[in-house]
């Protein structure tokens, strides 16, 4: 059986006779007996100093998913195992596929979700998330057309006037009015 440390736990589950579960773990602290260091933290919850915020890069902005230190005449040293999105010792740029200014107040590196069907690659600017779009396509994540057309897996922008609703745009004539504050489409056989 194991030992549930319940000096970390807010609340225990009594799952079956023979186990327990932690919910609400504390202090830094996860795991089914809040018996782990929560992500961005490092140390032992069994041990007074506990689970301590990674430097990656600082323990205020913290992107690691987990680190250790190690201890030299120059300082403690951090060795960084980023959270997704992060790269860097540190963990302070955007890896390939983000964007953002993660060192900047309230950043933090976001995917580019470039449209595969819109733009050139899956890469976008660093700072800015604008993907390379192909050419005719629009938007920050490449997935506008113009008005009544349609982005197709050929990496272009389609005229949708026969082509992809075709029998529904012949049936509907261009006979709109306006008539006070509300459109009327006029439908015929």
């Amino acid at each position: 059986m194991v030992r549930i440390c319940t000096s970390h736990i807010k609340r225990i589950l009594k799952i079956s006779n023979y186990s327990n579960y932690a919910k609400n773990c504390r202090e830094n602290t996860a795991g089914d007996h809040c018996d782990l260091c929560a992500t961005g933290y490092y140390g032992d919850p069994s041990t007074p100093a506990g689970c301590l915020p990674c430097q990656c890069p600082t323990a205020e902005k913290n992107f690691a998913r987990t680190c250790s230190v190690s201890t030299t005449s120059a300082g403690r040293h951090f060795n960084c195992q980023c959270r997704e999105g992060y790269t860097g010792p540190k963990c302070d740029r955007c890896a390939d596929g983000f964007y953002g200014s993660p060192l900047s107040d309230g950043g933090e590196c976001l995917p580019c979700a470039c449209n595969a069907y819109g733009s050139v690659s899956e890469q976008c600017d660093e700072i800015s998330g604008q993907c390379e779009c192909v050419a005719g396509v629009a938007g920050r994540d490449c997935s506008q057309c113009h008005w009544r057309h349609v982005l197709t897996p050929e990496k272009r922008c389609k005229d949708c006037g026969g082509v992809c609703s075709g029998n529904l745009l012949n049936r509907v004539r261009g006979d709109i009015s306006k008539s006070g504050d509300s459109l009327h489409l006029i439908l015929s056989d």
